[in-house]
């Protein structure tokens, strides 16, 4: 459902522009005047002296407004939209996300590029959010890109904020495995952002759907994050949080699922690794599960969603045929960097020997070298 299709006339419905993108108007401000002056035409033309009368706006809203009404060329932002190829959906409209609905600060609309998935606008109970860090470990990059895999293959779409690390990695390995995946940013969804992350807002675009409360053009200003994450969270039926620093925008994106009801799950790891920081607080304060198998949270995954279970895929995690040696070996490793000395000692074999059966460990594509002989395993 696209913007110029729900658009009779160009007159009426440019007028969006204005209730959409009105600095200094809350959501719950802008339901409220769309239902007092019924039309947004009706909203943009309503003087300053009504405004004021109305009770429910503050001072500062309402010179928000005006000041936006008197500096904005209105036909110049709405030809700017028309020619960003993009769509609108907004609250009274049929494509609506439907999870969203329900949120108390629900985005008065939504620009997008791409088209809305039938489960997103239906509420689908298949959407998981998958969020964490933009600076992961090796082991953190493996379970975002294993996990994400699993439930595209249960038939889960995947919602992140395309950020660099987890979010994008997760969205990349959802479209990898032919899923679908919904990408919220934090600046106009005609804007690539990071920048190195164009391929996957391609990719997305092609098959899945960009969303952003904010008009196109809009800069990725660090304010917009945390408002975005909370669309992050309300989209999604389940938030899984894989790596997080303390006061993160990870952790805020699990703050707002707790707030609106949802499941978190998250990632344990060491108590010395910052990366691991934010993750183990929150099973430190009861706020989230913590994920240890893959099989377990799939069984939870499912009564969250009220369905039965689905064939599940080929393990990612079954071993390839292994010889003596290389057994021997990947059983000393853990799913944190070891430096090679540990793993010559434990494994009882020659340097030499241990070099080269890591080395085919790694192309067996079931252990890493994470940097400078540090090696972990990643099944």
């Amino acid at each position: 459902m696209e913007y110029r299709e729900n658009a009779e006339a160009e007159g009426p419905y440019r007028y969006w522009m204005t209730c959409l993108s009105g600095a200094g108007l809350g959501n719950r401000s802008k339901r409220q005047l769309l239902d007092c002056y019924k039309s947004p035409s009706a909203v943009y033309r309503a003087r300053k002296e009504e405004l004021d009368k109305l009770g429910f706006l503050r001072q500062r809203e309402v010179d928000a407004l005006i000041f936006q009404r008197e500096s904005w060329d209105l036909r110049e932002e709405y030809e700017r939209f028309l020619g960003a190829d993009m769509g609108l959906v907004t609250l009274d409209m049929e494509g609506y996300p439907a999870n969203l609905r329900m949120l108390y600060d629900a985005p008065f609309g939504l620009f997008f590029r791409g088209r809305i998935p039938s489960g997103v606008s239906g509420g689908s109970s298949r959407l998981a959010a998958v969020v964490g860090s933009r600076t992961p470990s090796a082991y953190g990059k493996r379970v975002a890109e294993d996990l994400s895999a699993i439930l595209t293959d249960y038939h889960y779409q995947i919602v992140s904020g395309m950020a660099r690390g987890i979010d994008g990695i997760a969205q990349t390995s959802c479209l990898d495995t032919g899923g679908q995946t919904i990408a919220v940013l934090g600046c106009g969804a005609d804007i690539v952002y990071p920048k190195e992350n164009w391929i996957l807002y391609d990719r997305i675009v092609e098959t899945g759907c960009l969303f952003s409360e904010y008009p196109p053009q809009t800069a990725p200003l660090s304010r917009h994050f945390p408002a975005r994450n909370r669309i992050i969270s309300g989209l999604a039926s389940v938030v899984l949080v894989i790596e997080a620093r303390r006061r993160s925008g990870s952790l805020i994106t699990a703050d707002f699922a707790l707030e609106q009801g949802k499941d978190v799950y998250t990632l344990p790891g060491r108590i010395t690794d910052p990366m691991s920081a934010g993750c183990n607080e929150l099973l430190h304060q009861g706020a989230a599960q913590p994920i240890t198998d893959y099989d377990q949270l799939i069984d939870d995954l499912e009564l969250i969603a009220g369905m039965g279970h689905f064939q599940p895929r080929e393990d990612l995690r079954r071993l390839p045929p292994l010889t003596r040696e290389q057994e021997k070996l990947y059983q000393c490793l853990d799913l944190y960097p070891m430096d090679l000395d540990q793993l010559v000692k434990r494994s009882e074999l020659d340097y030499l020997q241990a070099v080269r059966v890591l080395t085919e460990l790694c192309d067996l594509g079931i252990a890493v070298d994470s940097s400078h002989n540090q090696f972990l395993k990643l099944r």
